[in-house]
């Protein structure tokens, strides 16, 4: 049973549609990458962000595995990580890692793959949201910037106090010695 937005509980084929509609528009408008993949890590569903990724639309990357979009590298650490969700049925959740864009754009991003069950329970692929994390990791990276500098400019205030202080020491006890000095040299004057 689904409680529509005015409060109507509904069951049945208007409540699938109703379910469909939502999961369509969550899928079309949501700026992270969304993919179903099959145990052989086929794309069996993509959002429009994932397709749009390659420049490609829903339809045309479907069928397809990351070994035909990624460097070779990379679409083995990716089948790797969908292996192991696939195998021990353990989801992978928010995996930061620096990645490059087809577009060969350095990025990061965080990714979550989750196992995908038949009514049975075995393994049927896998579940996967992908979100580029670009800004917030370079906003840590300027905020540890920020630390580093103010630890460097705590060491050089520091610095330049015992630099004075040194100053003031020594003015001062160079002071009596040269006055004496000064009246010795007067009185030779004089």
């Amino acid at each position: 049973a689904v409680f529509w937005p005015r409060g109507i509980k509904t069951t049945g084929y208007k409540d699938l549609i109703y379910k469909y509609r939502l999961l369509s528009y969550f899928m079309e408008q949501i700026p992270d990458v969304i993919y179903f993949k099959d145990t052989k890590g086929r794309l069996i569903m993509v959002n429009q962000a994932h397709a749009k990724g390659f420049g490609l639309k829903p339809e045309e990357v479907m069928g397809k595995t990351d070994f035909d979009f990624f460097p070779k590298k990379r679409a083995e650490m990716m089948a790797r990580d969908d292996r192991y969700v696939m195998r021990t049925g353990k989801p992978i959740i928010d995996k930061i890692e620096r990645a490059t864009r087809p577009d060969g754009v350095d990025n990061y991003v965080s990714t979550t793959k989750i196992p995908r069950y038949d009514e049975k329970g075995k393994v049927i692929g896998l579940m996967g949201i992908t979100r580029d994390i670009t800004r917030r990791i370079r906003f840590e990276h300027l905020k540890e910037e920020n630390v580093r500098i103010e630890k460097r400019l705590e060491v050089l205030e520091e610095l330049n106090k015992m630099k004075s202080e040194f100053v003031s020491v020594v003015s001062h006890e160079l002071r009596t010695p040269l006055a004496i000095i000064k009246d010795a040299v007067m009185l030779i004057f004089d």
